[in-house]
């Protein structure tokens, strides 16, 4: 008792004081992720540099069609690959939107907890996220398709399906943290609650579905099981992808330190806060 009252009278004394529930900790893992979020896109631009040196150079190095002859090839898609089996993994330091569509990331709203249904506004909800997701999907499908016909009309070539996936490679990181132009078709709020979490390889390595080998029907084939399971447990368990019925969505729940709600001004954030 005696203790209680010493330090109700230490708040007294000073009130400027404030007590802090997360002493930097907070701080810390949103700048670890700054820092991830950083080397990760500096390392996907110099790849993307250092393989059109390359083609320049000496361009058959880069045909990844059947069994490529260059160790290099090997290389950037095995990290590619290892990057979707990252993700594909259900580890808790995923962002909230790659394991929403686990049971593992479904965290009940206290509503849905009360009353595990869907209400008619949910299911709308729902109906609107589907249209966005298709017509997103619709655009971005024609500059696919557009370059599977140049592939077969041999105006482009391997090496430069090769090109146009470590363009993809690095553009996937700039949309997922800084800008993303399919959000403004799909109207999300974030990355968390779009629906094309799990459509990222497969939109990423899609060129490579026209391309014949080893390596890149690997990839694609990794990327369209990672689509077909995410859209599946979409269908089978939709309150998994809504905010109002999966808590982990909401932005309290959230720690990602390039989110366009939190943050205005995404390259000084990234770049200059502390």
């Amino acid at each position: 008792m005696t203790r209680r009252l010493c330090l109700a009278f230490l708040m007294l004394k000073h009130k400027s004081v404030k007590v802090n529930k997360d002493p930097g900790n907070g701080k810390k893992r949103r700048r670890k992720k700054r820092i991830d979020f950083i080397l990760r896109l500096i390392f996907r631009f110099m790849a993307l540099c250092y393989f059109v040196g390359i083609y320049i150079m000496e361009k058959s190095l880069m045909d990844p069609s059947y069994f490529p002859k260059w160790s290099g090839v090997y290389v950037m898609c095995g990290i590619i690959l290892a990057g979707f089996v990252f993700q594909f993994l259900p580890l808790t330091f995923h962002p909230a939107g790659w394991n929403k569509w686990r049971k593992s990331g479904f965290l009940p709203s206290p509503q849905y907890k009360s009353e595990p249904n869907l209400s008619l506004e949910e299911i709308k909800e729902i109906h609107r996220m589907d249209k966005g997701f298709a017509i997103a999907l619709l655009l971005y499908a024609i500059p696919v398709v557009a370059t599977w016909v140049l592939y077969y009309m041999r105006i482009l070539g391997a090496p430069e399906m090769f090109l146009i996936v470590l363009a993809l490679y690095f553009g996937e990181m700039v949309a997922y943290n800084l800008f993303c132009p399919l959000r403004l078709v799909m109207r999300n709020k974030c990355c968390n609650t779009c629906r094309l979490n799990h459509w990222h390889p497969l939109m990423m390595v899609a060129p490579f579905l026209a391309v014949p080998g080893v390596v890149t029907w690997t990839l694609a084939g990794f990327a369209v099981v990672f689509a077909f399971m995410g859209e599946l447990n979409c269908r089978m368990h939709p309150e998994r992808f809504l905010e109002k019925t999966n808590a982990a969505l909401r932005c309290e729940k959230c720690d990602r330190n390039l989110c366009p709600k939190k943050r205005k001004d995404y390259l000084k954030k990234a770049f200059f806060d502390e």
